[in-house]
Parts: structure tokens; C-alpha cells; sequence
């Protein structure tokens, strides 16, 4: 049926894995998938009777299943390994869709190999580790797939020979699955969390669940487009990792805290972020946020109200990172308004109070977001450069703008405390 590809993340790498897959078919191009979170393949194929061309013609034109793919970074985990130790992960067929996930830097360049039948090794690049990916998602769609082991590998990587001998690359040995490169594989070479990593993925249960995708799509198209954005994240993210393995290893273990985590944080987390996103888009100025946001609560507020589960049982698990700043503006804020909020539309009878009052938190909640100390080292017309980008993606407002510039430029002159 298609072949959509997250438009987040290292997207720009998969497209251009899969138009060498095609060997630069003129026919390949996109299309709009009705999700902005999903770019939608189309193949018009030019190239026929070669291996590759034909595969992801079947995929697009053929087959009566929907593979999703996403390309991603060495330490991103799919339970229980990093990207950099199986390469790629396919999911199992669910609902007409397959999820493909690979890893799309090579391990930051330093490389990939495999070994041909004389146990030499041979390298193995994205579009090989793609396509095995793909392999794997196209037996499963039409229904040959001989399930996890020896038997599916020497399925994939027959397939993928198939398109190593189009594009002129050594061939692997079917029966040989052993894996070489990416030595560092993660901070200090340490091993991966024992079971699962991001909570959000824990939660939801694939790192290509719609939620997670519109995570990824916050942090790599609206945070990761500035410098600001970026050291913000890496900020969040150092504090996040000291305590998120334990918790997700946990939720993998226990159903009822899992879905005490879930619908108690990780939903009200994506529905506030999902608020932000949208005043930012220009919700600030439409006259029916207000009304969307009392609507999004309503649904949530008797979960909200019954369950035993509380932001100080929450606050707990952090340990010493609770006080952080970023985790405090990044996590703990934002749950605090959607409870506080939620809370109150039982109390409240005037229909546009508790939703006018969120989006006035929201734009105060954006223009407090800590800015890191690292921002210092910019110049003054970096700075404004960066500004630029900040106020196309976030500071939309032009009464949001003046409030942070004005902090901004206070705090990095040395007259404000943050």
C-alpha cells in the first residue's frame, strides 16, 4: 500500500537511502500523507528488472501493508538493544502496518561491516541495513516471513544480496548473521539499559507509536533548529537519562505502574506539549484554543481525579533531579498545569476559564524555558541569528518575543538570574 517515512529525525538519510535503493529512479518521489508526521513515498518506477527498483515498487504499489520507517541515531534503544548494536529492528505486522527502524549515521562514521562467505569483512552501508529492514517488512506483509531466527536472516539477507549485486557490493554469507564495526558503541562503550529506555517509548510500546513520533518531531524540527534548542535538549536529555532506564525497566515489569505512568505522565506530558505546539503554530491568537483545551481535559479529568498515582508520587522517582531546572521546566511544569487544570474544570462552571488560563500559562511556561549556560560562548550576532530561528519556531508571539528577548539579554549581560 506505501512506504512512509517519519519526518523527523535523520528523514533527509532515508530518503536518500531509498532513492539509492531505486539506483536514482527519476520515478521515485513524494507524497502527502494527510499527517504532516509522515512523509508519503510514491514510485512512478523506471528502473524495472533490477532488484532493488522492483522491491520498493512491490512496497509501494503492491503489497496490501503500510511500512513505516524511521531512520535514527547509534544510542537510540529499541528494547533491549542501542541502534548501533542490531543496526535495525523491524516490528511485527499490526493492523496492516510494519515499523522499520535504522540506524542512519554509521555509527557517526566510523563504519559497519558484515562478512562474505570467506569470513572477510565487508562493509554495510544504509542502503544494505535499510533494505535487509525492508526485506524482513515485505515477507511479513506477504505472509512468507518464517518467523524470528536463523530462517528470517537467511531470508533477509538473501534479499539483500539481491541488491548488493545491483549496486556492485561484496556479498554477505547467508548463513553467517555476526555483525563488526561501532566499537564505541555509546558513551564510553558501556551496554545499553537492560530493558527499554525512553519512557514514552515504554509506555506506548514502539519508538514508532504517533506519540513518540510527534516527541521526536518536537525535539528535531522545532528544538533542534536553533542553537538555543539544542543546548536545551542536550541539557533535559543528560538530567532525563539518569533516571528514565530505571523507571521504563520497571514500567516492562509491571503492567499497573506502566499504566499508572502512562496515563498519569506520559499522556498529560504529550497533551501539553501537543497545546504548546499548537499555540506556537498560532493558537496565541485563535479564538477557539481555549475551548480545544477544556475539551482535551475534560477526557482526562476523572482518570486524573481517581487514580491513586500523584505528581509527588512521581516527583519520588527522580531522586535529586526533581530539582533541576530543566527537568523542573521541561517535565515537572508542565504536568503540574494539566493536573492543576484538569482538576479544576470539575469546580469550574463558566465554559473558557480554565482554558484561557492554560493558554496564558503556556506563553509564560515558553518564554521561562532555562537558557543554558553554554549560550554564553555565542557571539552577539550568533545570538541574534539564532533568535531569528527561535522566533519562527517558538516565540511566535510577538508579546512572547519581547518577554524573552528581554530576559534573554538581561541574563546574559549579567542582570538576571536566569
Amino acid at each position: 500500500m506505501a512506504i512512509l517515512v517519519v519526518a523527523s529525525g535523520n528523514y533527509g538519510q532515508v530518503l536518500q537511502d531509498i532513492y539509492d535503493i531505486t539506483g536514482g529512479d527519476g520515478g521515485l518521489g513524494e507524497g502527502d500523507s494527510g499527517n504532516p508526521a509522515f512523509i508519503l513515498i510514491t514510485y512512478q518506477q523506471d528502473n524495472s528488472g533490477q532488484f532493488g527498483p522492483d522491491r520498493i515498487n512491490d512496497l509501494i504499489n503492491n503489497v496490501a501493508c503500510n511500512v513505516v520507517v524511521v531512520g535514527d541515531n547509534p544510542t537510540t534503544v529499541v528494547a533491549p538493544y542501542k541502534l548501533c548494536q542490531v543496526r535495525g529492528v523491524t516490528g511485527p505486522l499490526t493492523g496492516g502496518q510494519v515499523n522499520v527502524v535504522y540506524e542512519t549515521t554509521q555509527c557517526n562514521g566510523e563504519g559497519y561491516f558484515v562478512f562474505d562467505a570467506d569470513g572477510n569483512q565487508i562493509p554495510d552501508p544504509n542502503t544494505a541495513i535499510l533494505f535487509h529492514e525492508l526485506s524482513h517488512a515485505y515477507h511479513k506483509c506477504i505472509g512468507d516471513y518464517p518467523g524470528p531466527g536463523a530462517a528470517a536472516e537467511f531470508q533477509a539477507i538473501t534479499d539483500e544480496n539481491g541488491l548488493r549485486a545491483q549496486l556492485g557490493l561484496p556479498l554477505r554469507d547467508p548463513n553467517n548473521n555476526k555483525q563488526a564495526g561501532c566499537t564505541d558503541c555509546g558513551a564510553g562503550g558501556q551496554p545499553p539499559p537492560s530493558n527499554n529506555c525512553l519512557i514514552a517509548t515504554a509506555a506506548l510500546g514502539s519508538p514508532l507509536a504517533p506519540d513518540v513520533v510527534f516527541l521526536r518531531h518536537i525535539r528535531d524540527s522545532v528544538l533542534r533548529c536553533s542553537k538555543l534548542g539544542c543546548q536545551l535538549f542536550d541539557e533535559f536529555w543528560a538530567q532525563y537519562y539518569t533516571f528514565s532506564p530505571s523507571i521504563a525497566d520497571k514500567m516492562a515489569v509491571s503492567s499497573p505502574f506502566r499504566n499508572q505512568i502512562t496515563r498519569l505522565a506520559v499522556q498529560p506530558l504529550v497533551q501539553f506539549l501537543t497545546w504548546a505546539y499548537d499555540y506556537v503554530q498560532g493558537g496565541w491568537q485563535a479564538d477557539d484554543f481555549a475551548a480545544r483545551v477544556e475539551s482535551d481535559l475534560r477526557v482526562s479529568a476523572q482518570t486524573l481525579s481517581t487514580d491513586s498515582f500523584t505528581l509527588s508520587s512521581l516527583e519520588n522517582l527522580l531522586g535529586k533531579q526533581r530539582n533541576d531546572q530543566y527537568i523542573v521546566w521541561g517535565l515537572l511544569v508542565p504536568l503540574r498545569l494539566y493536573w492543576a487544570a484538569a482538576t479544576d474544570l470539575e469546580r469550574s462552571p463558566d465554559k473558557g476559564v480554565i482554558g484561557m488560563r492554560v493558554k496564558a500559562q503556556i506563553g509564560d511556561w515558553l518564554s521561562a524555558v532555562p537558557i543554558p549556560a553554554g549560550y554564553r560562548s555565542l557571539s552577539e550576532s550568533e545570538i541574534h541569528q539564532d533568535l531569528v530561528l527561535l522566533n519562527e519556531r517558538i516565540f511566535t508571539s510577538p508579546e512572547l518575543r519581547q518577554v524573552f528577548e528581554k530576559r534573554l539579554w538581561q541574563r546574559l549581560r549579567g542582570c538576571g538570574d536566569n
